[in-house]
């Protein structure tokens, strides 16, 4: 256990995840059955597959260029690139959703790790949405807002697995509102969304089929108090309206909190919430509606647990910035699908590294002496590495000191330089924090105005 929290990953659990979503073995007889290969070719498919999922964008060219690039560099052949683009098609497409829905899958699997002030449910989970520009050639099947074409990727991610759990794709056109539909299959599970998603009868069904949520309070929503459980409170409120009394003083913040029964009302229909309201350090309030038993959640985790919907805009930083879903520029829409797919997939696997870990640091029992691979700074290493990954996964034994050897190297690429003087929320709550570090100057200062070897932070 010392090794694997000194080191930050273990090589034998590298190579699992990475060979769970882009299995050697199986990804050509797949190909053959997905109708991928038909005949013999000079472009190695595995090796063009693991490029798309692994290799980041680079300055120069599009995405697919970018993938010619680094199947060059890997796979040592050189294909024609009319030929190779030619390989972006409907089989392409249908393998990388499978090896996508196949992580997913795998996903579905991996230990759940919650803070201990918010496992009162089975999961929780986060909505979110993302859009991609597209070529203007795919405006028909994918309308943006405006005369362009983009598509939306609609995610829901798990905090306790760090990572997407399901997707679809959509006309950036449509409304995120109309992607979230609440099910019995959500029973027992947490639910974290903003605005976009928030409606009277979202709320109304969440309560219905026993889903936990926390959301913002949106403005114009007709809410009247019902009982004050925390504020300062001047004269009677019982039935007043709830934006009345804040803006009149008349429930103002105590200890920086509001926490109240509300009842809110859309047409006939009429149903109570817990309201909670907190002080920002400009004075300003941060406010929520939750159905959260107060007894088991207090008005500050409220607080704390929406911020948590941060991991999931953290998630689309990935996928846009680092794994190139801010702008595709194909023309056909299987071309389109297969790398919004295989940015998916790469995004999945540095999520279960991730969370890999953090399960690691979460077991140990000794004082933390770093923190968590930083998620973008992993994908980037990947991509850096894509060569040596490629090979690892090429050989068809485990070679253990090869795959150390490769682990060892992505953790030390994927320190985080900010983590003792900025965790996450999420860092906080599971306890990966520890004391800030000497500032450079000071340590140079005490080494006579040199900075001693390993000294960074």
């Amino acid at each position: 256990m010392t090794k694997t929290i000194t080191q930050g990953m273990d090589g034998m659990r590298v190579a699992e995840v990475l060979r769970a979503s882009l299995p050697p073995d199986k990804v050509v007889p797949l190909a053959y059955e997905l109708g991928v290969i038909e005949r013999q070719s000079v472009i190695e498919l595995d090796e063009l597959v693991n490029a798309l999922v692994l290799v980041s964008r680079t300055p120069a060219g599009g995405r697919q260029a970018d993938v010619l690039r680094a199947y060059v560099e890997s796979a040592g052949s050189e294909p024609v690139r009319g030929a190779f683009y030619a390989r972006f098609n409907d089989a392409l497409e249908r393998l990388l959703r499978r090896l996508l829905d196949d992580t997913l899958a795998v996903v579905e699997r991996d230990p759940v790790l919650l803070p201990e002030a918010i496992r009162g449910v089975s999961a929780w989970l986060v909505v979110d949405s993302e859009t991609v520009k597209l070529h203007p050639a795919l405006k028909e099947r994918y309308p943006g807002t405006g005369d362009y074409a983009a598509v939306k990727v609609h995610k829901t991610y798990s905090l306790g697995r760090h990572n997407m759990v399901e997707f679809h794709f959509s006309p950036a056109r449509e409304h995120d509102s109309l992607h979230l539909t609440i099910t019995e299959q959500m029973r027992g599970k947490g639910l974290l969304f903003d605005l976009g998603y928030a409606s009277h009868d979202r709320l109304r069904r969440c309560i219905e089929h026993g889903v936990s949520f926390v959301c913002k309070l949106k403005e114009g929503w007709n809410a009247r108090i019902e009982t004050v459980h925390a504020g300062e409170v001047a004269g009677l409120l019982q039935g007043s309206d709830l934006a009345d009394a804040v803006a009149f003083g008349r429930l103002d913040c105590k200890d920086g909190v509001i926490d109240a029964d509300v009842v809110l009302s859309s047409g006939k229909n009429a149903y109570t919430l817990r309201f909670v309201a907190l002080e920002l350090p400009d004075h300003e309030l941060c406010v929520f509606l939750t159905n959260l038993p107060r007894d088991s959640y207090s008005a500050r985790t409220v607080g704390d647990l929406y911020r948590l919907r941060w991991e999931i805009e953290k998630s689309n930083k990935l996928d846009k910035s680092d794994l190139c879903l801010d702008k595709l520029d194909c023309r056909k829409v299987c071309s389109a699908h297969a790398l919004l797919y295989a940015s998916l997939l790469g995004s999945c696997i540095v999520g279960r590294l991730v969370h890999s870990d953090h399960c690691a640091l979460a077991a140990a029992k000794e004082p933390l002496t770093r923190g968590p691979v930083h998620a973008r700074a992993l994908a980037m290493a990947l991509a850096s590495m894509h060569v040596a990954v490629t090979m690892a996964l090429a050989h068809t034994h485990h070679d253990r000191q090869e795959w150390d050897d490769l682990a060892r190297k992505l953790a030390h690429l994927s320190r985080d330089p900010n983590w003792r003087r900025c965790p996450s929320v999420l860092d906080t709550m599971l306890g990966f924090t520890a004391p800030a570090g000497r500032r450079r100057r000071e340590k140079a200062t005490k080494t006579g105005g040199f900075l001693t070897p390993g000294d960074g932070n």
